[in-house]
């Protein structure tokens, strides 16, 4: 009995043993558990909610507070004061931020906005506030420059977006009368043009540098807008003077005020086209870290030389990804060709018909290939135009089956039927007649079509500034999966 409760004793001494154990282990993890907590908020205190870091800040759901109508009107116009008293800048501001520029913009670039009085918007260049708010549908209407927040600001998601940096120095004026012709076309053509069978958002803007009046400086003279009356209106308030034309800072000047689309899309379009007379090297800016600034924001450098072909300016384009254009303005009192000129001309190349060589069953086969095509109308000079650039690989290279187009491009000297393929292969209208009258016709021919050639290209250069716009735009377009219908 006696051991009995000896055992039962050691049990429960054991049992008390394991309990007062596993309380001990409990209150230690609690205390342990403690310590750890106070650390990590000391350390929470220490490093988030130092005054000079992050604060953090409860929230506390609004109070919502009975106010009358007229109440929450005064409120509403206070609150818009306000804003428009930050938004506004100082009067003596006129360019955007430049701290970010890899170049140094002139000092010049100060005034602007002098002498240009008239022009809306003109005051705050650089800004934006000019860019919106112009009645034409575009931005959203309050000039601050930053559109509404849909989306919808100008330039904030265009398809296309077109710049025309158009030299205003003193022998610039065909320059400004040949934009002012060809807008309507440009913007009716490029508001028609589809990108995955829709119709695309466009705009186009107007700058002008080397006008005396602003020492050279680059101004906006039309924001992005596709309002056509604004913009020729705008362009006939140009005065042409002696100043300094610098392409850089024009360059520069159009890539950081305007309101560029910089969203993520391989499938927009975005151009600057520069026209001028003068070394594009000229100014104080870096014509080549200008033109970085642009490709950098996807923005293809088109130029325009006016007065030929010019080496530089034809580089200048290579950076920018564009083509280098020209335009053979005559500075004399001599008007450019007229559209009926052109038309003239463009009616002489079309009844230019490919002379087919070879056997006669070939001869026929091309003879027939010929008539089934579809011709323009000989008298509507646009289809005359699409159809010139259509057949430019005949009209400027040639077919190797034309006999006319093989002896424009051969040795004169040293022709012979022999180049032709032999008598076997001469044209079926020519068999018969002898050597000398067949080298005779196709050179009265050739030296006819080289002619209307040379003269339509002289045309086109000297006063179509529409065409040579649509037709790198369209070509442009094409490779951003964009159809321009031309």
């Amino acid at each position: 009995m006696a051991i009995h409760i000896r055992a039962t004793n050691v049990v429960k001494l054991k049992r008390q043993s394991i309990f007062r154990k596993m309380l001990s282990m409990a209150l230690s993890s609690a205390f342990l558990f403690i310590l750890i907590s106070a650390i990590v908020l000391y350390v929470l205190k220490i490093y988030l909610m130092d005054e000079g870091d992050k604060t953090f800040v409860s929230y506390v759901p609004p109070v919502k507070e009975k106010t009358s109508q007229s109440k929450r009107n005064s409120m509403e116009e206070s609150a818009a004061a306000s804003a428009d008293a930050m938004a506004s800048p100082p009067s003596d501001i006129l360019i955007a931020d430049t701290s970010q520029f890899s170049f140094d913009l002139p000092t010049h670039f100060e005034d602007m906005s002098d002498g240009m009085t008239g022009l809306e918007g003109l005051a705050d260049i650089g800004l934006g506030a000019a860019d919106l708010g112009d009645g034409n549908g575009i931005g959203d209407g309050d000039g601050d420059g930053f559109g509404d927040g849909d989306g919808h600001g100008a330039g904030f998601n265009d398809d296309i977006q077109v710049v025309l940096l158009l030299d205003a120095s003193g022998s610039m004026n065909s320059l400004f009368q040949a934009a002012s012709a060809c807008m309507e076309d440009v913007l009716t053509t490029l508001s028609k043009a589809k990108l995955n069978g829709k119709n695309t958002k466009v705009n186009v803007g107007i700058v002008i540098y080397g006008q005396g009046a602003q020492n050279g400086a680059p101004m906006k003279l039309s924001p992005f807008t596709t309002a056509v009356n604004k913009i020729k209106s705008n362009l006939a308030t140009v005065a042409c003077d002696g100043g300094n034309e610098e392409c850089g800072a024009a360059i520069a000047y159009a890539v950081h005020n305007f309101e560029w689309n910089r969203r993520d899309r391989d499938d927009m379009l975005k151009v600057i086209f520069i026209a001028g007379n003068e070394p594009f090297s000229q100014g104080m800016v870096d014509y080549r870290s200008a033109i970085r600034e642009a490709t950098k924001e996807n923005i293809i450098v088109n130029t325009i030389h006016c007065g030929g072909r010019n080496a530089e300016w034809e580089e200048a384009a290579a950076m920018g990804n564009g083509i280098g254009l020209h335009m053979d303005f005559n500075y004399s009192n001599t008007q450019p060709a007229t559209a009926q000129d052109v038309l003239k001309t463009l009616q002489g190349l079309h009844n230019c018909k490919p002379l087919p060589i070879g056997s006669p069953a070939t001869q026929r086969k091309y003879i027939s290939m010929l008539n089934k095509a579809n011709g323009p109308n000989a008298h509507d000079l646009k289809l005359l135009h699409k159809w010139a650039r259509d057949n430019k690989e005949r009209i400027l290279q040639g077919y190797d089956w034309d006999a006319i187009e093989i002896y424009r491009h051969s040795d004169r000297a040293n022709f012979s039927l022999e180049d032709l393929g032999g008598i076997g292969n001469l044209p079926i209208s020519l068999r018969g007649q002898s050597e000398e009258q067949i080298i005779a016709f196709l050179q009265q021919e050739a030296d006819r079509r080289t002619q209307l050639l040379d003269l339509y290209k002289s045309q086109k250069s000297s006063g179509n500034l529409g065409d040579l716009l649509l037709n790198a735009l369209q070509e442009q377009a094409s490779e951003k999966g964009i159809t321009i219908d031309y």
